[in-house]
């Protein structure tokens, strides 16, 4: 496995977040690793609404 590949993509992940704090949920499944690189297939990404309410941003 690219251990490299997996820390660059924890740390875009977390960037991204701190970026974005209105995302509630960030759910990445399945991650693929290779023996050089990673493929994330799906990633679900949930969002709170100043009032609160959980709207999904993808469908």
């Amino acid at each position: 496995m690219d251990k490299a590949a997996l820390v660059a993509l924890m740390l875009a992940i977390s960037n991204f977040c701190v970026a974005h704090p209105e995302i509630e949920e960030l759910d990445l499944n399945p991650v693929l690793a290779y023996p050089q690189g990673m493929a994330v297939l799906d990633v679900r990404i949930l969002l709170a609404p100043d009032d609160g309410d959980r709207t999904d941003l993808f469908r």
